[in-house]
């Protein structure tokens, strides 16, 4: 079943989000998808993917952050801290429904996967992760995503625009010294990060020391033809059973 649902975050502003309930309305599994930079809940990819774990049993919550979709607020309001403060909004929401909040898995896409690594450092009901295309070394790929007159005029004018997006001052200032590539490696819990080698946003090499890294709880995967939004269908079908796979052990 899969029900629109709202709920506060911190400044009291309206978040959306579709709750997915498994047919087994007992089950202590519980999922939380974050969408990336510019994203939102209805991306072909989050859909399918709750879908497929709701029907093995979980429940499932994909939500826009403030400013994204149809949540309220401005996107030039966009923080780390605030959407961090969105996801912890959305796990006290699943409390009050009467949801099992012990032993949460997060997925996170692209800038999303930043939000879920700082929420797991620091909330010990995370039982795992899965990261897609993650931007986790935010410090770098600044460099890649803006030029040396964007940065300029952004230090300048307090903002910048840039395609359909308009870049802080104050953002910029969260990630431009931020790299949670170690991060990620050395949390206690099992994580999983799929990667496409066609990702032009995220290019592959970035996530490389992750490859080298990998342990028994840790694993790197990498596909050939993913790009960053996994958008075709096979990507979808592969996404989408890679982490149903993950969670279930």
């Amino acid at each position: 079943m899969e029900t629109p649902v709202t709920f506060r975050n911190k400044n009291g502003l309206q978040l959306v989000g579709i709750l997915h309930t498994p047919k087994i309305e007992t089950s202590d599994k519980t999922i939380i998808l974050c969408h990336g930079f510019g994203g939102n809940k209805t991306q072909k990819m989050f859909v399918d993917t709750a879908r497929f774990l709701c029907d093995n049993n979980f429940y499932v919550l994909r939500f826009d952050f403030t400013g994204h979709g149809d949540s309220e607020g401005i996107y030039t309001d966009y923080s780390i801290k605030n959407e961090v403060d969105d996801l912890d909004c959305a796990v006290e929401f699943l409390k009050t429904q009467n949801i099992n909040i012990d032993n949460i898995g997060l997925v996170g896409h692209s800038l999303g996967a930043v939000i879920s690594v700082l929420y797991a450092k620091e909330h010990k009901n995370v039982s795992s992760l899965v990261l897609l295309a993650s931007a986790l070394n935010q410090k770098k790929l600044l460099l890649l995503w803006y030029s040396k007159e964007q940065i300029y005029d952004l230090k300048l004018n307090g903002k910048v625009d840039i395609e359909k997006y308009t870049i802080t001052k104050e953002f910029f200032d969260e990630v431009k010294d931020m790299d949670l590539t170690l991060d990620v490696s050395k949390l206690k819990i099992p994580a999983l990060i799929i990667h496409g080698k066609k990702d032009d946003t995220v290019p592959v090499e970035y996530i490389m020391p992750l490859f080298i890294s990998q342990t028994n709880t840790f694993n790197v995967e990498i596909f050939d033809e993913m790009d960053h939004d996994f958008k075709d269908l096979k990507s979808r079908k592969i996404i989408k059973e890679r982490i149903a796979d993950w969670f279930l052990k």
